[in-house]
């Protein structure tokens, strides 16, 4: 990247990358080459939780969750380390000995130890819902991961900010994939028909229903409920309803 001091283009350059500045900024040499091993689950945003209930926290955790609503992992520290700043846990051993079971084995003949406990939400959660639900767990500190939004409480003999690295369950979610191939294939369809300007059937036509292209939201909404006979009899009084009232021109 050239000495950007006397640069003369450069105000013009952001000017025409417009909202593609951030993305292709370091291609014509504006700004540095983005990190490649600068990952988001690498991020994350800590807090301290007031008034912290370790007696609910570990009630809560020390068993898996029949409703598999969060993971509970489990592993040794140094009980010194609970009161040490995040800057020395850096060296602290306790990453070695995560990493390698002998050690862990030398580590308790020396020093005392102690569990740490921490629990992973199986879905993607928002911040505010994520600092929420480790409160409401008892607690004493949360970390956000800022990739997908994978949510970790931490309890309260653990040093710093539990695990730096993301183990939810169901975050990403598995049908993300699916959402997303579903929404092209409905563009790809209104694309066609707009050029084509008929009502010429193709040949996939039949797998995208028009009650799925109308109503994209009401089926996102209810995805998640198991199929009941009155909810199916409620979404198909709704659908005939709507697409009744959609054939209709008004003048």
């Amino acid at each position: 990247m050239s000495d950007k001091k006397n640069c003369t283009c450069c105000h013009d350059c952001q000017i025409c990358l417009s909202r593609l500045y951030a993305e292709c900024c370091s291609c014509v040499g504006l700004c540095p080459p983005p990190d490649p091993n600068d990952v988001p689950y690498k991020s994350s945003t800590i807090e301290i939780l007031l008034d912290p209930i370790p007696d609910l926290f570990n009630v809560l955790t020390i068993e898996d969750d029949a409703q598999k609503r969060w993971s509970s992992f489990r592993y040794q520290v140094r009980k010194d380390a609970v009161s040490y700043t995040m800057d020395r846990l850096a060296d602290m051993e306790t990453a070695v000995a995560l990493h390698n079971p002998n050690n862990m084995v030398e580590m308790s003949q020396k020093v005392e130890m102690v569990n740490c406990t921490v629990a992973f939400m199986a879905d993607c959660l928002s911040l505010k819902k994520c600092k929420t639900s480790c409160k409401s767990m008892g607690a004493a500190r949360y970390r956000w991961f800022h990739d997908y939004g994978c949510c970790q409480c931490v309890g309260d003999t653990c040093p710093g900010y539990g695990l730096s690295e993301p183990r939810c369950l169901n975050c990403p979610r598995q049908d993300k994939m699916e959402d997303d191939e579903f929404v092209d294939d409905v563009y790809e369809y209104m694309e066609n028909v707009a050029a084509d300007g008929t009502n010429t059937k193709r040949q996939d036509e039949d797998n995208l229903l028009p009650e799925k292209i109308a109503f994209p939201i009401l089926f996102k909404k209810f995805s998640f409920l198991p199929p009941t006979p009155s909810l199916s009899l409620s979404l198909s009084l709704s659908l005939s309803l709507s697409l009744s009232l959609s054939s209709y021109r008004y003048f």
